[in-house]
């Protein structure tokens, strides 16, 4: 009876062991083997620093101007914009080229001018035919200031008539003060002319620039 006993608390204990050493071997097979991954996954980590890589590669090539750096004298970095559209520079938009010409006297002469060579022609080429005086001004061909310009003998009809005489209207000053403010449509004429009038063959020699109303222009 004795015997019998012991043998089942040996058989117990057995089982007990046996149990635990299962256990074990469980928890070391689990902590040995790495959870298994994707092919193409990365640690999460790697992920974030991925993904704000891109994003920020993604602003840049956004940005319309990006930015160059530029280390100044005292070692500080400036950001200056290296993609930066110049404006372009229209030969028909006033940019003040004849500023220094500003006087009442000038506005007079060449409104008077306008007047006599151009009634009746569109606004831009009133434009024009002061354009040409102050280009003439500016040009070592000629005087070297508008009243010099404008009185050269045999230089203008209008002077040669009388025309230049008459009192000017409103539009030959606006005119006027158009070209002298920088407005130049004749892309640097220096001659004009009427080719249903113009009796010089030397004239149509000149190399043209364009057409503006019943005048040829040319340099």
């Amino acid at each position: 009876m004795e015997e019998r006993k012991s043998d089942m608390r040996h058989k117990k204990l057995a089982a007990v062991l046996s149990s635990i050493l299962l256990v074990l071997t469980s928890l070391n097979i689990a902590m040995a083997v790495p959870p298994k991954m994707n092919d193409n996954a990365m640690p999460i980590e790697m992920q974030d620093a991925k993904l704000t890589e891109m994003a920020e590669q993604q602003v840049v090539d956004n940005n319309p101007v990006a930015e160059e750096k530029e280390i100044n004298a005292d070692n500080t970095v400036a950001a200056q914009p290296v993609r930066q559209s110049k404006p372009e520079r229209n030969n028909q938009v006033a940019v003040s080229r004849h500023s220094t010409y500003q006087s009442r006297h000038n506005l007079d002469s060449l409104a008077r001018l306008v007047n006599g060579e151009a009634r009746g022609e569109p606004f831009v080429g009133q434009v024009a035919i002061a354009a040409v005086v102050l280009n003439r001004v500016e040009s070592d061909k000629f005087g070297d200031t508008i009243n010099e310009v404008i009185f050269e003998p045999g230089a203008f009809t209008a002077v040669s008539d009388g025309q230049y005489y008459l009192q000017p209207d409103e539009q030959a000053y606006k005119a006027a003060q158009a070209a002298l403010n920088g407005w130049d449509p004749t892309n640097n004429a220096l001659y004009y002319w009427n080719p249903a009038t113009a009796t010089s063959k030397w004239i149509w020699s000149r190399p043209i620039t364009l057409k503006i109303g019943r005048h040829v222009f040319a340099r």
